[in-house]
């Protein structure tokens, strides 16, 4: 099943924030975080917040299993600009301790081109959710600021926002 999400003159194509986003827009997305915060993800995710199980781990092990499938070629490039190869990556990621959060709902992939811009108070549509996953909270929040260009001060209000509504 499809849906559009637009505006409402359907003659005028989506708008999505790819120069990044209006402080009331940064606003909403925030606010829309924090709200999937809330949502019961666990007939998604069951094992989610289990004992033993860390997002950080899980998504450091993703990040080494994507090095380790890189061609050839790429992998050479990745060392001639001295990136690790996948075994030092794992151990330099195991080095690191991240605080754990309360799972919550992710989308997992937001880019600005998954943002749509609404003409009323939501100010944004999040769309694409097949990469959505249940994680640190944080995670969706930090992506879109390394995805889409994000000024300082935009930034900066987003990380207040979050402090405020949903302690880190």
């Amino acid at each position: 099943m499809q849906n559009y999400e637009g505006p409402s003159d359907i003659d005028r194509a989506p708008d999505h924030p790819v120069n990044g986003l209006r402080p009331h827009e940064a606003d909403a997305l925030v606010d829309q975080l924090v709200a999937l915060t809330r949502v019961d993800y666990t007939r998604l995710d069951p094992a989610a917040g289990e004992p033993g199980a860390s997002f950080y781990a899980w998504l450091s092990n993703q990040l080494v299993v994507l090095v380790d499938a890189l061609p050839k070629e790429s992998r050479q490039l990745a060392r001639f600009l001295g990136l690790p190869d996948a075994s030092p990556l794992r151990e330099i990621l195991g080095r690191h301790r991240v605080s754990n959060r309360a799972p919550a709902l992710l989308h997992g992939d937001l880019s600005p081109w998954n943002l749509v811009r609404r003409d009323d108070a939501l100010a944004l549509a999040i769309i694409d959710w097949e990469m959505a996953l249940v994680g640190d909270p944080l995670y969706d929040l930090v992506r879109h600021m390394n995805l889409t260009p994000t000024r300082p001060e935009i930034r900066d209000r987003m990380f207040r926002r979050w402090e405020r509504l949903l302690p880190i």
